[in-house]
């Protein structure tokens, strides 16, 4: 990782989980780096909420390509969550299909502005009549306050046991 990274928490995986909760998160940073490296127990992708919220809060706007097939966008400005990753397994086989997640939490201490997270992501498929896709997302939290907790969800199924997620704050330069 960049010297500017300095790992806050780390979560790996025992056994099927849906949610993975980091809670007290320090406003000492510039920004928040989220990295999920996981594998799904169903077709599944990455989900984050802020602060606890469930509501209809978040905007999204997505672009996803499939390796080898066609490209779709999708625009919703009332979710319940930001979409982190889209993990579909499609014909791949589920315990070996790896994907990694990315996303930037930017100004995530600021709390005079909403919160614009950056996403991006790449699945690893173990066959070639499934051969993954690329995922690029730009996200709304349409609210002011600090963050302090972020929650990790599987979109579909479960995380498996192995699945890791650090999250990271950035330091200013």
């Amino acid at each position: 990782m960049p010297a500017t990274y300095s790992p806050i928490a780390t979560s790996t995986a025992s056994g099927s989980t849906s949610t993975v909760t980091f809670s007290s998160i320090p406003s000492t940073y510039t920004d928040l780096i989220v990295i999920v490296q996981y594998q799904g127990t169903a077709n599944s992708g990455v989900w984050l909420q802020y602060n606890n919220d469930t509501g209809t809060n978040y905007s999204i706007t997505n672009l996803i390509g499939s390796f080898g097939g066609a490209t779709v966008s999708y625009t919703n400005p009332n979710q319940p969550y930001v979409w982190a990753d889209t993990y579909y397994t499609g014909t791949g086989t589920v315990l070996t299909d790896r994907a990694i997640a990315k996303a930037h939490i930017m100004n995530y201490s600021n709390t005079t502005t909403f919160k614009s997270t950056l996403c991006r992501s790449d699945d690893v498929r173990t066959t070639a009549a499934d051969a993954g896709t690329v995922y690029l997302g730009v996200s709304l939290w349409r609210n002011t306050s600090a963050i302090t907790r972020v929650d990790v969800l599987s979109s579909g199924g479960n995380f498996v046991a192995g699945s890791t997620i650090t999250i990271y704050g950035i330091k200013a330069a």
